[in-house]
């Protein structure tokens, strides 16, 4: 395998010496490296070109007591050495070039700030439509000393609330700086400090910035239950029943079929009488004139549904022996008589 890639390397040497002594051109690379890193941090130096790189290869020099190549690379990073790093690229077809490289490196821990110069050297590049050339550059990177600041990034407590109209929640954040606050659709739900207030049914969402980024916490509102009190139902059905039952009872007991008078209903019942016979609202018996047996119907309390029936059985017993008493005492008063 490494033989192999001994060839490779030495036929794309070959193929770039016989372009660049037929033509040597100045290729454009566009760098990107950080301004300045902290003492102990990692940071990349990325090579971009306008077109897909075919074949590359060259070195990156730098100041080895201040910066060394990160141990976690590509593999096209090779020959990692105190100042210097070698970038070794070859695609087998166009759909594996590239445009960009990137190498990692990490600054080492400084006396005082230092700026660190990293530069191009031998650095030989080839596309693939065959074009190709030099490239070469300076690039620096200021190193500082002391520990890096902690970044804080925006964080929520909850990024999706689901509320019914009238409900409130609060979600809290963590961010850097001032946190604002704003709502999509006051009219659906408005946010004040973290506090969410479900106003009509819908869904909006809530914007979180602090002063380096921004969130959104969606909020579903839906319709409020309506306060339905069975017991209050089951209350005012009863008593439409009891009323009912009150009022059956005072019809059944009101009325007189037979045409007896109010005082006889008061002398048997004890109710209160009506002179016209026609109702009582006692509850007072009623006598049926078709009936074979005279019967009182009386409640057996207030709050009685079933009347029950009283028979004028003895009544007629006593009427039948005032009758038999009178038969013997004339008998006798005839037998004397005689």
């Amino acid at each position: 395998m490494r033989k192999t890639k001994v060839v490779v390397i030495c036929v794309l040497v070959v193929a770039l010496l016989i372009g660049f002594i037929t033509k040597t051109k100045a290729v454009t690379v566009s760098p990107t490296l950080p301004e300045t890193v902290y003492a102990g941090e990692s940071f990349e130096l990325v090579l971009s070109f306008e077109k897909k790189v075919s074949a590359l290869t060259g070195r990156i020099k730098f100041d080895g007591s201040a910066v060394e190549v990160d141990s976690n690379n590509a593999e096209y990073v090779e020959g990692k050495s105190t100042g210097s790093v070698t970038l070794t690229s070859f695609a087998m077809n166009d759909s594996d070039a590239k445009t960009s490289f990137k190498v990692k490196f990490k600054a080492k821990q400084v006396e005082s700030q230092k700026t660190v110069e990293f530069s191009l050297a031998d650095f030989t590049v080839a596309f693939v439509d065959r074009d190709g050339g030099e490239c070469t550059g300076t690039y620096t990177v200021t190193i500082n000393t002391g520990t890096p600041p902690i970044s804080q990034q925006l964080t929520l407590s909850k990024e999706q609330v689901n509320l019914k109209v009238g409900e409130s929640e609060t979600v809290s954040a963590q961010g850097m700086g001032t946190i604002r606050w704003s709502s999509s659709d006051t009219n659906i739900a408005t946010v004040n400090n973290g506090t969410i207030t479900a106003v009509a049914e819908g869904s909006t969402t809530i914007v979180v910035t602090d002063e380096s980024s921004n969130k959104r916490i969606t909020v579903n509102v839906t319709k409020a239950e309506e306060n339905n009190n069975g017991g209050g139902q089951s209350g005012e059905q009863n008593g439409g029943n009891s009323n009912g039952n009150q009022n059956g009872g005072e019809s059944n007991g009101g009325s007189s079929n037979g045409g007896q008078s109010g005082e006889t209903n008061q002398s048997e019942n004890g109710g209160s009488s009506n002179n016209n016979g026609s109702s009582s609202n006692s509850n007072s018996g009623s006598s049926s004139s078709s009936s074979t047996e005279n019967e009182y119907y009386v409640s057996s309390s207030s709050n009685s549904t079933s009347p029950r029936k009283i028979s004028q059985t003895g009544e007629t017993g006593i009427i039948v022996g005032v009758i038999a008493f009178a038969v013997i005492v004339g008998y006798v008063f005839r037998k004397k008589s005689k």
